[in-house]
């Protein structure tokens, strides 16, 4: 929590790394992924939350799984997600 006490708004960047957990853990539910594209869905649901668009991404067959972008953005833009953290 350390890194989160420099932040002017500590609280909005905790919902947005809260929203990052809650969909990596339910795309990686859903899919059967090896090491490497839990790795790269990971780092593809930062750079969506940072704002990347599904062209900026240039995904390359096998990185992710069929469809997994477009799991991946339907999770990120769900209201409510469907995995809760809170009491985790």
């Amino acid at each position: 929590m350390d890194g989160f006490k420099r932040d002017l708004n500590p609280e909005r960047e905790i919902v947005i790394w809260q929203r990052i957990a809650c969909v990596y853990l339910e795309y990686i539910k859903m899919q059967e992924l090896t090491s490497e594209q839990k790795h790269f869905a990971f780092d593809v649901i930062v750079l969506l939350s940072m704002g990347c668009t599904n062209e900026d991404l240039k995904i390359q067959p096998g990185e992710l799984p069929p469809n997994g972008l477009k799991i991946i953005n339907h999770l990120m833009h769900n209201d409510i997600p469907s995995l809760n953290l809170d009491g985790m």
